[in-house]
């Protein structure tokens, strides 16, 4: 074998390789510019954070809207339960005042009495 043939068999085959890696390389790297393309912009990041925010936001406005539905309704009740006690509390003053104004203790005790559920009426 002559050394400048070996030589130039050598370059051919290393030449040949450099070749395939360059194709290699030149495909490896359309398939990362290709993910690369694929990844979202700093732009579509935030504007879907900012999406994300506002839910997040209308989401915790809703639930204190919720809450401060129940209270005023709660608050509305209370003011309804005073007035119904209110009118508890007169009803049975009046009826305590007739009662002591009629002087009568048997009427008390009369209206005391338990039911039992039978009629003196009826036989």
């Amino acid at each position: 074998m002559d050394p400048i043939s070996g030589k130039d068999y050598v370059d051919a085959k290393v030449g040949e390789l450099r070749a395939e890696h360059r194709a290699d390389l030149a495909e490896i790297k359309s398939m990362i510019e290709s993910k690369l393309d694929n990844i979202p912009t700093t732009r579509t990041f935030l504007g879907g954070l900012a999406g994300a925010v506002v839910i997040i936001v209308s989401l915790i406005l809703a639930v204190l809207a919720y809450a401060a539905e129940r209270t005023d309704a709660g608050v509305g009740i209370g003011a309804t339960l005073q007035r119904v006690q209110a009118s508890a509390d007169a009803t049975s003053a009046a009826v305590r005042d007739l009662s002591n104004a009629e002087g009568r203790a048997g009427a008390l005790s009369a209206a005391s009495t338990p039911f039992t559920g039978a009629n003196p009426a009826k036989p």
